[in-house]
């Protein structure tokens, strides 16, 4: 930690991902395949930074909260594909006549159904699919 810092890297991290400054890439930066900004150019960026005590609090903060975003898709990740490979040994069981499609589709509805809101995420859930999370980061 550079004691004598103006700006935590952190935070200026999470400050480059905001909505104005990427703007402002956009407007300045160069690049017909990728966007870049020149170091002059970002050196004239000018910005208003809190005391530094602060944006490590405010870096501190959002690593918290991106680590649940990132589990939540990890686990969306993980339910995709259990769906895909379910889809895949549904369409093999019904070609090899495991399955009979016919008998499956008397037991369908006649009439749409009102869509259910998903179900609330099971910490136990989540707590079982971890080691599927875990292998697929």
């Amino acid at each position: 930690m550079n004691v004598g810092a103006k700006y935590d890297p952190k935070f200026m991290f999470y400050f480059m991902l905001t909505r104005l400054f990427q703007d402002y890439v956009q407007v300045n930066g160069t690049g017909a395949t990728f966007l870049g900004i020149s170091q002059e150019t970002l050196g004239h960026y000018k910005i208003c930074l809190p005391p530094i005590d602060e944006q490590r609090a405010i870096a501190k903060f959002l690593d918290g909260e991106t680590t649940i975003q990132d589990k939540a898709l990890a686990l969306a990740g993980v339910e995709i594909k259990l769906i895909r490979e379910y889809r895949t040994r549904l369409v093999a069981d019904v070609v090899t006549g495991k399955f009979d499609v016919r008998e499956a589709a008397r037991d369908l509805p006649t009439e749409l159904e009102e869509a259910e809101a998903a179900p609330e995420l099971d910490t136990d859930d989540a707590e079982e699919l971890e080691p599927l999370i875990s292998e697929e980061t």
